[in-house]
């Protein structure tokens, strides 16, 4: 419905893209498509209001995507809005638990401190980081863990008995439990799957790098063997106990190779359990090897001649607006490392002096939790003026505070936006179609 006297604008997050029949109208703000016809797309780019009444009156659906709005909202004002309600609004407790920080891999883009190896959780920091949690769990309308490391099926006993104990506190509660866990593979043996799965934890993600000659160049034993074989056996062989997730990292030096383990992937039946992300290097690495990172145009660039052909979830490059451009900004979010330090960030793991609490000594520190409570995306310039800001909401924050620039930190969305849509809509059956 149009207001009667309102005055509508085009959006400045509408993006409008040429399709094989028609103009693909598509709101970053909502994350809604409209199929125009062609001549149809001319006026939404019209400075006339009257124009545009006319055509919101005659296609409604370019209302309820907002590809057309009222000219006296601020847009960007609707995404602070939106951070705010994730970012105070979430009923679920969210925690990564990490119960040691030692690892049985040595990958070159490892960003744990070599200080840290060492630290795995006592009996003492544990119960206290149950009480922690029990303290906080009684509101929530859920429990959502995260089992990270370091290599956590080092401590597997460990972790499975803190494990029962949540299940107890959320049956304490009357909360549900959703737990997952993230592992190089090496560990993940039939056995250790089922007592995972008996356990409750329902997902596993582990990381392929590439081929075997590549994968094993970039993920090593701590005594420099290859891995890939003995991960890709084990990820095979517990499938039939335990979801698994496999993560792709991707830098210039295994980009060549990528369409190589694409198709290994189909050829395993595990192409659909497979996403990919870039690698971020914001720490030192345990290796010398100086990472080749890809910005963010170079990252779509290697996507997008995929996206037809690949059925993989692309987290980073999906169509949808984001409330939040992680959970560290959240209110309910934490990460609880193998000392008793709680973070909101993972990149902080390893690094007491970015905790902003700790589960036993009660150290909070009230700068370091206003940085996550107060970040703001549209404090930059470049994001407050970006046209698909919804989708990124300036990338990782802990990128942008440590000074990492544009266009390193930014979304591929923002150079290959029109690829995607394309492939969206030809996938989609959901998209709007206008009369």
């Amino acid at each position: 419905m149009v207001l009667k006297g309102a005055v509508l604008t085009r959006s400045r997050y509408l993006h409008l893209v040429q399709g094989e029949k028609c103009v693909i109208a598509f709101s970053a703000l909502s994350g809604g498509m409209v199929a125009l016809q062609p001549e149809l797309a001319g006026t939404l780019t019209s400075s006339s209001s009257g124009k545009l009444q006319v055509l919101a009156k005659r296609y409604p659906e370019l209302l309820f995507i907002g590809a057309i709005v009222n000219k006296g909202v601020d847009e960007r004002d609707l995404v602070r809005v939106r951070m705010g309600q994730a970012r105070y609004g979430q009923r679920w407790l969210e925690a990564t638990l990490v119960p040691t920080l030692a690892c049985n891999m040595r990958c070159i883009y490892c960003n744990q401190p070599d200080d840290a190896r060492s630290w795995t959780m006592t009996d003492e920091i544990t119960k206290a980081l149950l009480d922690y949690i029990d303290k906080r769990i009684a509101d929530r309308e859920g429990f959502c863990v995260t089992w990270y490391g370091g290599e956590p099926l080092l401590v597997l006993d460990r972790l499975l008995s803190m494990q029962s104990s949540i299940l107890a506190l959320c049956g304490k509660h009357g909360k549900p439990l959703v737990a997952t866990l993230i592992t190089n593979g090496l560990l993940l043996d039939p056995p250790t799957a089922k007592r995972l799965a008996i356990s409750g934890i329902r997902q596993v993600q582990v990381t392929l790098d590439g081929p075997p000659e590549v994968h094993d160049r970039r993920r090593q034993t701590r005594g420099g063997n290859g891995t890939f074989r003995r991960i890709l056996n084990n990820v095979l062989a517990v499938q039939e106990f335990i979801e698994v997730r496999l993560r792709v990292n991707l830098d210039t030096s295994n980009t060549p190779h990528f369409t190589e383990l694409l198709e290994l992937l189909r050829g395993c039946d595990l192409l659909e359990k497979a996403y990919v992300a870039p690698v971020i290097g914001l720490n030192t690495p345990c290796s010398a090897t100086k990472i080749p990172f890809l910005n963010g145009p170079e990252f779509g660039a290697v996507i997008a001649p995929q996206v037809d052909r690949m059925s993989c979830e692309l987290p980073t490059l999906q169509l949808t607006p984001v409330p939040l451009p992680c959970t560290a900004p959240s209110e309910s979010s934490y990460v609880f490392g193998p000392m008793g330090n709680v973070y909101r960030c993972w990149h902080e793991l390893g690094h007491p002096e970015l905790a902003f609490d700790h589960v036993k000594d009660a150290a909070a520190d009230p700068a370091r939790r206003l940085f996550w409570l107060t970040y703001d995306p549209l404090t930059y310039p470049e994001c407050a003026e970006c046209d698909v800001l919804p989708l990124c909401l300036g990338g990782c924050p802990d990128m942008r505070q440590k000074g990492v620039e544009p266009p390193m930190c930014c979304t591929p969305l923002r150079s290959h936006l029109p690829e995607f849509i394309r492939s969206y809509a030809s996938r989609s059956a959901t998209i709007l179609q206008s009369r």
